[in-house]
């Protein structure tokens, strides 16, 4: 059903265009395909199994994400930036952040399906058009990154226990900061 709609904001005056049902409205989708529509948009996403909820915003090759996730019966707030080149991820269980290429961001055949949360997993959407933020797009002052680069040869695994394959949260000590690593996707 294609439709076109406007709506003006009482607060600022701004008219936000709605041109097809594909623009607005609940769906099914991953974080991927978003940033694959080249469509200004917000989303409130929750995950199927209840592991988590937040809210996307996407610009072009730009995705922000703001999310409460829950791992091993506790909550947390999850957060990523995509700048189109570079992938960002913290969360309030790490004292620090990753980055790294989207071109190493591992797909989800190379991920366990326990335990984490990728960019292509399917999430119930409902989204709409907004009028473009770039201060969503910034990485946090506050926050240290630290930049994992990994050569196509060990980029792969992330397969669970057991297999001999690692993963770059295998290295994490801290038992709540590898659940968050994990749930990052990594």
């Amino acid at each position: 059903m294609n439709k076109k709609s406007s709506e003006t904001s009482p607060t600022t005056g701004t008219t936000s265009t709605s041109q097809d049902s594909q623009d607005s409205g609940s769906t099914k989708g991953s974080l991927k395909s978003l940033l694959g529509s080249n469509k200004n948009q917000t989303c409130s996403i929750s995950y199927p199994d209840g592991s988590g909820e937040g809210t996307v915003y996407v610009s072009g090759n730009k995705m922000r994400g703001d999310f409460t996730m829950t791992a091993e019966g506790k909550s947390y707030d999850g957060h990523m930036i995509s700048d189109g080149d570079y992938f960002y991820s913290w969360s309030s269980q790490m004292p620090q952040g990753m980055k790294m290429k989207m071109d190493d961001v591992p797909d989800s055949s190379d991920q366990s399906s326990q335990g984490s949360v990728d960019l292509d997993s399917q999430v119930d959407l409902n989204c709409s058009s907004w009028r473009v933020d770039n201060s969503k797009f910034e990485v946090p002052s506050d926050v240290t990154f630290t930049e994992f680069n990994l050569p196509a040869a060990t980029a792969a695994p992330t397969t669970g226990a057991g297999t001999g394959q690692t993963s770059i949260c295998d290295s994490i000590t801290d038992p709540t900061a590898k659940v968050a690593c994990q749930q990052a996707g990594y």
